[in-house]
């Protein structure tokens, strides 16, 4: 009797695990992936993306080729519910058996958790994110710029220090006047990667602080944030 894998999510980590069983299993087993999209984004390419450096399609990865081997079956839709105890996922028209079960759905933004962040600010911690920030990023003149972790953890923790330095060189090559701030509840820029790691720009000030919800991060009339993960908002 062969076993199935089931993989709840296809984005960098459920793409990596599926191929990887798919190729120990062979004939011996099915990896079923369920996962909402045909496409998805690769993370690593999405701050080119908002810097204007590549284009959607060229930063999307295709399911079919996983798809398309013989012992992998894609289901394209979302996750309703897991029987643990049966050993059943629930989606939208299926129920689907699994003998293992690798869960690898992401994290999701959640914006609405702060009254005004989703207007008022920016991130490219998603492609439509990123493509509004390329637009924002584009049409910014000079001024301020607050970059913010709001909490530890969050993924890709060194998305805001690259944001920051390509923001930094993109405004100093466009010849744009701007004060970049960055805000993070970390002990220092990049923990994993030790304090010697970050090489501090004189046009970035950064600050050790937790960014409680409470304050005023992003814009009044005059004055826009950022944060995310890494948001970002021209002051």
């Amino acid at each position: 009797m062969t076993s199935n894998i089931v993989v709840l999510g296809c984005g960098l980590g459920g793409l990596k695990v599926s191929g990887l069983v798919s190729k120990q299993l062979g004939r011996s087993g099915t990896v079923t992936i369920v996962e909402p999209r045909a496409k998805i984004p690769l993370p690593s390419s999405l701050p080119w993306l908002a810097f204007g450096w590549r284009e959607p399609n060229s930063i999307l990865k295709d399911l079919k080729s996983l798809a398309n081997r013989k012992n992998v079956r894609l289901v394209a839709e979302k996750v309703e519910k897991i029987n643990v105890a049966g050993r059943i996922i629930k989606t939208q028209s299926h129920e689907i058996l699994y003998d293992k079960l690798v869960i690898s759905l992401g994290a999701d933004l959640a914006f609405d958790e702060i009254p005004g962040l989703d207007k008022y600010s920016h991130t490219m911690y998603s492609l439509e994110g990123a493509l509004k920030l390329r637009d924002a990023i584009k049409n910014f003149q000079g001024g301020s710029i607050v970059i913010g972790v709001c909490r530890i953890p969050y993924k890709c923790p060194a998305a805001p220090y690259e944001l920051s330095l390509l923001m930094e060189e993109t405004m100093r090559r466009a010849r744009k006047r701007v004060d970049i701030q960055l805000f993070t509840p970390e002990p220092h820029p990049v923990p994993a990667a030790r304090r010697r790691s970050w090489s501090r720009s004189s046009a970035i000030e950064w600050s050790s602080k937790v960014v409680p919800h409470s304050s005023t991060i992003f814009s009044s009339q005059s004055r826009h944030t950022a944060h995310p993960g890494s948001w970002w908002r021209p002051v």
